[in-house]
C-alpha cells in the first residue's frame, strides 16, 4: 500500500509523522494552457503533480497542493513572442504577472519553513522561462536562510534515453497517456500539424509505455535529489524563520535591482 503523501488528504498526526521522517515538501506548479488538440488544458499542473506524488510515495515528503496559477501567456514578453511566432492561437489560459505569481512563490517557500521543512523541490510543468526566475528567487532565499530549496522544471528531471522535456510533443504527450490516460485522445489529431495546434509534430509518436519510462526516470531522479538536499541541510544557529515582510523584501529588491535578470517580465 502506497504511503499517503497529499497534504489535502493527510490527517495531523500523519503530516507530522512524514516530516519527521523526511522533510522535503514538494511543490508542484504548472498552468492551464492549449497542448495541442489532444491533451487537456491542465497537462503541465497535473504532469508535476503526478510526478511529485510518486516521488513522494517512494522516497517520503509530503506534496503540496498543486497551483495551476502561474506565470506566462499574455502577461509575460517571451510568451507572447512565442504565441506569435505560432499564428497568435488562442491559448485558453488565464495567467500571472510575475508582480503575483512571484511573491506566491517566495510565500509558499516561507511557508514550508515556517512548518518545519528542511528542504523544499519547487518543479513546475510550465517551462521555457519561469523555472529560471524561480531558480534566481530560490537562491536569493536561500541566502537568508537554511532551507534548502530545488527549483526546476520537469523536463530536466528525465534521464531516460536522451529525451527531454517538449511542448506537447511525443514527452508530454507519453508523461500525460501514463499519468492520466483519460486526458489524452489522440483521435482528436489531425491529419496535417500546422504551429496552430501549439504542439509538436511528434506528439502521435508518444505512448503510455515510454511515458512510464520517462517518469520512472523522473521519480529516481528527484528522490535521489532530494535525499542529498537533506543529507546538505545544516541549522544556522539563532536563526528563526523570516517574517512575510522580509520574504517580499527579496522579491521587491529583485524587481528593483535585478529586473533585467528575470526571463519573464511584463
Amino acid at each position: 500500500m502506497a504511503r499517503k503523501v497529499r497534504w489535502e488528504e493527510m490527517f495531523p498526526d500523519e503530516i507530522e509523522a512524514a516530516v519527521a521522517a523526511f522533510a522535503v515538501a514538494w511543490l508542484p506548479f504548472g498552468c492551464l494552457e492549449r497542448h495541442g488538440p489532444h491533451m487537456a488544458l491542465g497537462n503541465d499542473a497535473l504532469k508535476a503533480h503526478g510526478v511529485c506524488v510518486l516521488t513522494a510515495e517512494r522516497y517520503g515528503g509530503v506534496v503540496c497542493p498543486v497551483s495551476f496559477m502561474h506565470m506566462g501567456g499574455d502577461e509575460c514578453e517571451l510568451s507572447r513572442n512565442w504565441r506569435a511566432g505560432m499564428g497568435n492561437p488562442k491559448l485558453w489560459g488565464p495567467f500571472l504577472p510575475p508582480e503575483l505569481f512571484y511573491p506566491m512563490y517566495l510565500a509558499l517557500l516561507r511557508q514550508m519553513e515556517l512548518l518545519g521543512f528542511k528542504a523544499v523541490v519547487a518543479i513546475t510543468g510550465h517551462y521555457g522561462g519561469p523555472e529560471h526566475d524561480m531558480r534566481l528567487l530560490a537562491e536569493r532565499y536561500m541566502e537568508r536562510s537554511p532551507l534548502k530549496i530545488w527549483a526546476l522544471p520537469d523536463g530536466d528531471a528525465i534521464t531516460y534515453g536522451g529525451i527531454r522535456g517538449d511542448h506537447a510533443g511525443r514527452t508530454e504527450t507519453s508523461q500525460l497517456a501514463y499519468l492520466r490516460p483519460d486526458l489524452v485522445d489522440m483521435s482528436r489529431w489531425p491529419e496535417e500539424w500546422s504551429p496552430m495546434l501549439v504542439a509538436g509534430k511528434d506528439a502521435p509518436q508518444g505512448s503510455a509505455e515510454l511515458g512510464r519510462l520517462i517518469v520512472e526516470s523522473q521519480v529516481e531522479h528527484l528522490g535521489e535529489g532530494a535525499r542529498r538536499l537533506l543529507a546538505e541541510h545544516r541549522e544556522w544557529p539563532g536563526h528563526g524563520t523570516m517574517s512575510f515582510a522580509e520574504a517580499m523584501a527579496i522579491w521587491e529588491r529583485i524587481w528593483a535591482e535585478e529586473r533585467e535578470r528575470l526571463v519573464c517580465r511584463p
